[in-house]
């Protein structure tokens, strides 16, 4: 089964609510001690890969659309 986002966060809402910068190390948070956290829990380490390759996507898909309307913005009357 492919995960969206919107199956992911029912599997997460029925465990508990994380920051997704928890998941992000260069924003202060720690990948590798979920990763622990979850094989301690039995639960698929796998998880928090598919959580920060959908924050960088986000991040990619914001930070174009953010760019195209500076940029678009530049050249109107």
């Amino acid at each position: 089964m492919t995960r969206t986002i919107t199956n992911f966060k029912e599997e997460i809402y029925q465990e508990m609510t994380l920051d997704v910068t928890s998941f992000i190390d260069n924003k202060g948070g720690n990948s590798e001690a979920i990763r622990e956290s979850q094989r301690k829990r039995g639960h698929s380490v796998e998880v928090v890969d598919e959580v920060i390759q959908m924050y960088q996507d986000w991040v990619k898909r914001t930070s174009y659309r953010y760019l195209e309307g500076f940029l678009l913005a530049d050249f109107l009357p």
